[in-house]
C-alpha cells in the first residue's frame, strides 16, 4: 500500500466546508413565565392554627372580644391602623412600608 500524505486522494473533499458559514440566530434564552413563591408553615404554626380553631379557644376569644367591645376598649388606634393597612395592602393602595 502506498500513502502519499494528506489530501493526496484523487477527488477528495474536506470533511467540513471551508467557506463562510451564514449567520444563524441563536434561540432566545428561555425565561420563566412567572415567579413562584413557596410558603412553608412550621409545625408550631400549624399547632397554633389548630388551637385557634378549636371550639373552646374560639369561645374564650369571642367572649374576651365581646367584653372589650362592651367596655369600649376593643377598638384602639393601633388596631384601627393595622386593619386599615391590611385593607389597603389587599386592594393595592398602600405604597408606604410602615405607614
Amino acid at each position: 500500500m502506498e500513502v502519499n500524505g494528506p489530501g493526496s486522494l484523487f477527488n477528495a473533499f474536506p470533511a467540513r466546508p471551508t467557506g463562510s458559514v451564514p449567520n444563524v440566530e441563536k434561540p432566545a434564552e428561555a425565561k420563566p413565565n412567572s415567579l413562584n413563591d413557596d410558603v412553608e408553615i412550621s409545625a408550631v404554626g400549624k399547632m397554633f392554627n389548630r388551637l385557634s380553631q378549636s371550639p373552646k379557644v374560639r369561645a374564650e376569644r369571642l367572649t374576651r372580644i365581646k367584653v372589650e367591645i362592651d367596655a369600649g376598649i376593643y377598638e384602639t388606634p393601633e388596631k384601627l391602623k393595622a386593619a386599615l393597612l391590611k385593607m389597603m395592602n389587599e386592594i393595592g393602595l398602600n405604597d408606604e412600608d410602615d405607614g
